[in-house]
């Protein structure tokens, strides 16, 4: 099998490159030696220890809004519909989910039981540059009955949820809102939903119909006014 120097700098906190989708990817055709000399850095958005090294090809990824620079980076790896030769692949963040997981939810029946699961979920870390939709639609769809929201921002249950599927497994909805709304931006926020069958109330992607059944979900982008959706919602 043939030898591949990498390493793998500037992710994000907590990042442990033997759990990363691309290192396990490349593992199947590669001997993977990882070392500070490598032939191929892997780089992402949360630092600017690239910088420290040279000789190698860089190569970008981000699972955030954001557009790799290609004077820095030699390849680039993101959401965006971008056109640049083979310098960039788009990958969404879904896409990370296994296979096994996406064709689940194509065969899934709809169990009685969703009935008496509790209302809605609402799980982020941050809302300082979250579009401001979320928040609001949260704090509205709140008046009709309690969320549980069990992440850093607007915490209510007392905790942070450790494992996010297990947690709106218990759920009939999930908010299901992206920090941003941009073509090609489609994260885990819509999938996780969908594999436990807890109705994702989404908005972001204006193209997210093109890669998912939006039937499936409460896609606020259908309706007229936050006060429609959570109407509907409520019937």
């Amino acid at each position: 099998m043939q030898i591949l120097k990498v390493n793998f700098v500037d992710f994000w906190l907590g990042f442990d490159y033997k759990t990363f989708f691309l290192y396990n990817f490349l593992s199947k055709y590669y001997n993977l030696i990882v070392c500070d000399q490598p032939d191929y850095l892997f780089c992402s958005s949360f630092g600017y220890n690239h910088w420290k090294f040279e000789n190698c090809i860089k190569i970008y990824y981000t699972a955030e809004n954001l557009v790799p620079d290609f004077n820095i980076f030699d390849y680039g790896i993101g959401f965006h519909f971008l056109s640049l030769e083979d310098r960039f692949l788009r990958f969404p963040l879904w896409l990370v989910y296994s296979w096994d997981d996406l064709d689940a939810m194509e065969n899934k029946k709809v169990d009685p039981s969703l009935c008496n699961r509790r209302f809605c979920n609402f799980i982020y870390s941050n809302s300082s540059w979250a579009d401001p939709i979320r928040e609001k639609f949260y704090k509205e769809l709140s008046k009709y009955k309690k969320i549980d929201s069990g992440g850093a921002c607007l915490n209510n249950i007392g905790y942070r949820v450790s494992n996010k599927i297990d947690f709106i497994k218990n759920y009939k909805f999930s908010i299901a809102i992206e920090n941003s709304v941009v073509s090609g931006y489609t994260t885990e926020k819509i999938v996780e939903p969908m594999i436990v069958n807890s109705m994702p109330i989404y908005y972001g992607d204006p193209h997210v119909e093109e890669y998912f059944n939006m039937k499936s979900c409460v896609h606020i982008r259908d309706f007229d006014s936050m006060q429609d959706v959570i109407d509907y919602i409520v019937f």
